[in-house]
């Protein structure tokens, strides 16, 4: 069965440690001044054209740089969350600028977001399996932290997304289950208390 929706995993947050290309920005919409929050169907303006090599048909996913994901414990910088907005396909192209509309909004879109060519995300399939449970002895694999939640949540539930500080460097693909634990007591220490799993 699929791990999550499609648009689910497309609009999904990630974690960047090195800056990505931001110059590439929403300048305007349709609406003016008037209207500063843009959703599904919204005419907006991006600042480059074809002079820069945008064609009508392109597709581009739209983003906002938030803050500083530090880790819960050491407090070291892992990187900058970039939260995924929407994403649009151009239907006009002038010299210096151009119009997209927008196909999906992940959340409001804004003035300054910035866009990149559109990237399709595939969505692992996981094998149904029981859930681990306290009884669950750990595997002695790759070991993580969880280091941010979606729209900025304090806990997670069920179906949210979440980062953790692990990636392709430690052999983690996408499919890959883990188990969610906290040692209540590390002076102790105590047994790891079973919290969940995540794929």
């Amino acid at each position: 069965e699929p791990a999550i929706t499609e648009t689910a995993l497309q609009c999904s947050h990630y974690i960047l440690s090195d800056p990505e290309d931001t110059s590439l920005v929403v300048i305007g919409s349709e609406q003016g001044a008037t209207k500063i929050a843009f959703g599904d169907r919204d005419i907006l303006y991006i600042g480059k054209g074809s002079n820069a090599g945008v064609k009508a048909g392109d597709v581009y996913s739209l983003h906002h740089v938030s803050y500083e994901v530090k880790h819960p414990e050491s407090g070291r910088t892992i990187g900058r969350k970039i939260e995924t907005t929407g994403w649009g396909r151009v239907v006009l192209v002038q010299e210096d600028s151009a119009t997209l509309m927008v196909e999906q909004a992940c959340m409001d879109i804004h003035l300054g977001d910035y866009a990149k060519p559109f990237q399709k995300a595939v969505v692992p399939m996981i094998v149904p399996r029981p859930p681990a449970d306290r009884l669950t002895p750990p595997t002695g694999k790759t070991e993580g932290t969880v280091v941010a939640i979606a729209e900025d949540s304090m806990i997670a539930g069920q179906e949210q997304l979440i980062s953790i500080n692990v990636g392709t460097a430690n052999g983690v693909a996408p499919g890959n289950i883990f188990t969610v634990y906290r040692v209540m007591y590390p002076t102790v220490p105590s047994p790891r208390n079973f919290l969940g799993e995540l794929v």
